[in-house]
């Protein structure tokens, strides 16, 4: 075997190898986008998605108080993913992920899966800030 073909059999051989391990995603990197006397607002920038006019993105609200859910769960921050159509201002949660802790820490309380239909945006909602960075 020549030198060069050597070389190209061992980088051929790292990519299969590289290849079979499996990657590792990185957490997210959540950008805090408004503070609120209930707590505060964070989005992912890179869960974002674009399809046309809508946006699919996952946020946080990492609460100043524990909270405690319909059920009768205390829970301190919830995870949301949420779709936002950017043209006509319009937005629904897929679903939520309810932590015992700050900052999606602790024990999963509860989740819950499509809540609601598209809603208009109010333009004074913390909501509105998080479809504003998403769009």
């Amino acid at each position: 075997m020549t030198p060069l073909s050597y070389v190209a059999a061992s980088l051929l051989a790292l990519t299969l190898v590289a290849g079979s391990i499996p990657s590792v995603h990185s957490a997210p990197r959540w950008d805090q986008i408004v503070t609120t006397g209930q707590g505060y607002y964070y989005i992912d920038p890179a869960s974002i998605t674009k399809d046309g006019d809508r946006r699919t993105f996952d946020s946080a609200l990492d609460y100043r108080h524990p909270q405690t859910s319909a059920t009768g769960k205390t829970y301190q921050s919830v995870a949301t993913q949420l779709q936002v159509n950017c043209r006509m201002k319009m937005a629904r949660i897929v679903h939520m992920t309810y932590y015992s802790g700050s900052m999606l820490a602790g024990n999963v309380v509860e989740r819950q899966g499509m809540l609601q239909e598209w809603m208009e945006v109010d333009a004074s909602s913390p909501i509105h800030r998080l479809v504003r960075y998403a769009c």
